[in-house]
C-alpha cells in the first residue's frame, strides 16, 4: 500500500466499507501511551514492540508483524493469545495473510482468496511479493480512497481499513 504518513492511532478504524471477517482487535490501534502496562509490558517482553513500532500500524515496522501465526515461536505466541489474538485474527489483521502461500489461501481460506484477487493479487504476484519491488497489482499503490468501493471491500476482507491500508496510523 501506499507510503507511510504520521498520525495517531485510533481506536477503531474510522472508515470501512465492508464486514471484517473477525472482531476487530481494537487494543492494537490504540496510541501506546493509552494502553495499560500490562498490554505494554506483553507487546515488549514477548513481541518485541516498542512505542514507536506499535504507532507504526499497518506498514510491518514491527519485526513480529512480518510473521505469521504459524512463524510465532512459543513465547510470542503466548503473548499474542494473551493480548487476545487468536490463529484467525493475527493472520487477518496483522499479517494480511502474506505469509500464506496463494494454495493455502485458494483451498482453506476462499473468502480471503477472493478478497486477494478482487485487488489484483494473482498466483505469481502474491508468491513473489517482497514488499519492495514493482510486481504488485495495481491496487497495492492507491490510497484508501483512491479504491474503488469493490477494492474497499476486498481490502476489508483481509483486514485493512483506512489507517492500515494508508500506513497512516
Amino acid at each position: 500500500s501506499a507510503s507511510p504518513t504520521s498520525h495517531s492511532p485510533t481506536s477503531f478504524p474510522t472508515f470501512y466499507k465492508g464486514e471484517f471477517p473477525y472482531t476487530l482487535p481494537a487494543f492494537r490501534y490504540k496510541e501506546w501511551s493509552t494502553l495499560d502496562k500490562t498490554i505494554q509490558d506483553i507487546a515488549v517482553n514477548k513481541l518485541y514492540y516498542t512505542p514507536i513500532t506499535w504507532n507504526l500500524v499497518g506498514g510491518g515496522f514491527a519485526a513480529i508483524e512480518q510473521k505469521g501465526w504459524i512463524g510465532l515461536n512459543f513465547e510470542e505466541r503466548r503473548g499474542a493469545i494473551q493480548l487476545g489474538y487468536n490463529k484467525n485474527t493475527w493472520d487477518c489483521f496483522i499479517d494480511h495473510y502474506r505469509s500464506w502461500t496463494w494454495d493455502q489461501l485458494r483451498l482453506t481460506n476462499i473468502d480471503a482468496y477472493q478478497s486477494a484477487r478482487a485487488l489484483g493479487w494473482t498466483r505469481t504476484l502474491w508468491e513473489n511479493y517482497d514488499g519492495r519491488g514493482d510486481d504488485k497489482p495495481e491496487s497495492d499503490d492507491k490510497w484508501w480512497a483512491n479504491l474503488t468501493d469493490e477494492e474497499q471491500i476486498a481490502a476489508n476482507g483481509l483486514c485493512y481499513f483506512r489507517e492500515n491500508w494508508d500506513q497512516t496510523d
